[in-house]
C-alpha cells in the first residue's frame, strides 16, 4: 500500500520515479542495498539520500552507516525540536551547504535548517486516524488527492466518513 501510495503522489511528476527494488528483495531490505542498486543503475551519478532530522540522529545505528555516509550525499530535513549540530562530532563528518554538494569530490552532509516541511509520518497517520474526512487541514495541505482518495478508498488508516467533503485537487 505504501508503495501505492508513493506511486500515485509521483505520478504527475516525469523526473521521479518509484522504484520497488526493496520489496522485491526476498531478504531483509536495508537503505544502502538500496544505494548499491541505485550505484549499479546509475554508476556516472552522485546520489543523494534525503532523510528527516529524527532520522540523521539515528543514524549510527543503521546497517553499515560508516559506508552510507562514504557513498552519498546525504540531505536532512530539520524540523522543529532535534538539535543536528551535536550531532557532527558523532558521524565524523562537517556539515556543508546544499549548494556545495554537486562540487564535491566526496560525499557530504548539508541541512536544510529552514525546510517548509514541518511534518512527520507519525503525525500525518495521527491526523488519518483521528480526523473526520476532509476536516483536518493537515491532510488537505500534505496529501495528493490521489493519494488521499487510495487512502480512504482503501480505508488504510480507517479514516472516518464525512459526507460532501472534497480534498482539495491542487495540492501535491
Amino acid at each position: 500500500q505504501r508503495f501505492e501510495m508513493l506511486r500515485l503522489a509521483l505520478q504527475k511528476y516525469d523526473l521521479f520515479i518509484a522504484d520497488d527494488c526493496e520489496i522485491q528483495r526476498s531478504e531483509k531490505s536495508y537503505t544502502i542495498d538500496t544505494v548499491e542498486h541505485f550505484q549499479k543503475l546509475y554508476p556516472d551519478c552522485r546520489l543523494c539520500l534525503i532523510i528527516g532530522g529524527d532520522s540523521l540522529l539515528k543514524l549510527p545505528t543503521w546497517h553499515r552507516y560508516s559506508e552510507l555516509m562514504e557513498r552519498v550525499h546525504i540531505v536532512v530535513m530539520s524540523r522543529p525540536g532535534y538539535k543536528l549540530k551535536n550531532i557532527q562530532a558523532l558521524l565524523g563528518k562537517e556539515f556543508c551547504p546544499l549548494g556545495s554538494l554537486k562540487d564535491r569530490s566526496t560525499p557530504g552532509i548539508s541541512i536544510m535548517e529552514h525546510s517548509r516541511f514541518d511534518i512527520s509520518s507519525t503525525r500525518l497517520r495521527e491526523e488519518l486516524v483521528a480526523q473526520p474526512v476532509g476536516s483536518s487541514d493537515l491532510l488537505r495541505d500534505w496529501l495528493p488527492k490521489p493519494v488521499f482518495d487510495y487512502i480512504q478508498q482503501t480505508q488504510s488508516y480507517k479514516i472516518r466518513e464525512k459526507s460532501n467533503v472534497e480534498i482539495n485537487s491542487h495540492n501535491d
